[in-house]
């Protein structure tokens, strides 16, 4: 099997971006999440993305850009799972890596690490570069992807491209940051997920039930039938609670023309 072969299938499947890299290129940057823990006899990674709709984050309801993440990540396992069993019936292996969950939660990764590095496997199959955000910036579509990829046996070619990193002066991702986690020198995981998740994350989550023990019986009854109650349910039925996209919205990179 060729490359070709994996870049029409994932095309047509609907993917708008496709990279290929090569096991030991990755290994060799993050041995704590190697794809060969995920698959042994790994020798390519593919990775593929799908862009966010303009219309979506830049509406003023945070729900619509949560939604449509949501339909991104669906589709995303779709298209993996259509790619793995492709590699199947063909005699190959296929390993399908989820674009959001699950993830490592503990103290340390503050539940933002998962089992493989998706932006660092996009790195290395030349479909962009890691911006003072902290996300894939694509040439085309700056950060307005989400990314899944398949970890397979097949011995492919890495059609990597060195995509130098361009913010250059640029530090509007600093400047419009509502949790102030970019800066020059990296991004603090642990400020943006005191405000990512919102008034329905686990931050928020936590604090709700620290307060919930020490209350009266009749405080408890309030709370348990407050708007932040049925926000937690929300959120644990949908499976995300994302109320910040500004390191998206914010990076001029790829970003179309607005429309007079």
């Amino acid at each position: 099997m060729e490359n070709s072969d994996i870049t029409d299938f994932l095309m047509r499947e609907g993917a708008d971006l496709v990279g290929i890299g090569k096991v030991e290129d990755f290994a060799q940057a993050s041995p704590k999440r190697s794809p060969i823990d995920i698959l042994p006899n790994a020798k390519s990674i593919i990775v593929f993305a799908l862009k966010h709709s303009d219309s979506a984050l830049d509406s003023p309801i945070m729900r619509i850009s949560m939604s449509e993440t949501l339909a991104i990540y669906h589709e995303l396992c779709r298209i993996g799972y259509r790619l793995s069993r492709f590699l199947e019936k063909n005699g190959f292996l296929g390993v399908t890596i989820h674009p959001a969950y699950p993830v490592e939660m503990n103290e340390e990764t503050r539940g933002l690490v998962g089992d493989f590095s998706l932006r660092y496997a996009a790195v290395s199959a030349g479909l962009g570069f890691i911006g003072k955000n902290g996300l894939l910036i694509t040439p085309e579509y700056g950060p307005r992807v989400r990314l899944a990829a398949v970890i397979t046996n097949i011995d492919l070619k890495s059609n990597a491209r060195c995509i130098e990193p361009n913010c250059g002066m640029c530090t509007l991702c600093i400047e419009n940051c509502p949790a102030k986690a970019i800066s020059l020198e990296g991004v603090d995981t642990r400020r943006c997920a005191k405000v990512v998740g919102g008034p329905a994350g686990l931050n928020s989550m936590i604090k709700f039930l620290i307060e919930l023990v020490d209350q009266s019986k009749e405080e408890i009854k309030k709370m348990i039938r407050s708007s932040s109650l049925w926000n937690f349910h929300q959120a644990l039925q949908v499976g995300i609670s994302y109320d910040c996209f500004s390191c998206i919205t914010s990076c001029p990179v790829g970003k179309r023309l607005k429309a007079l």
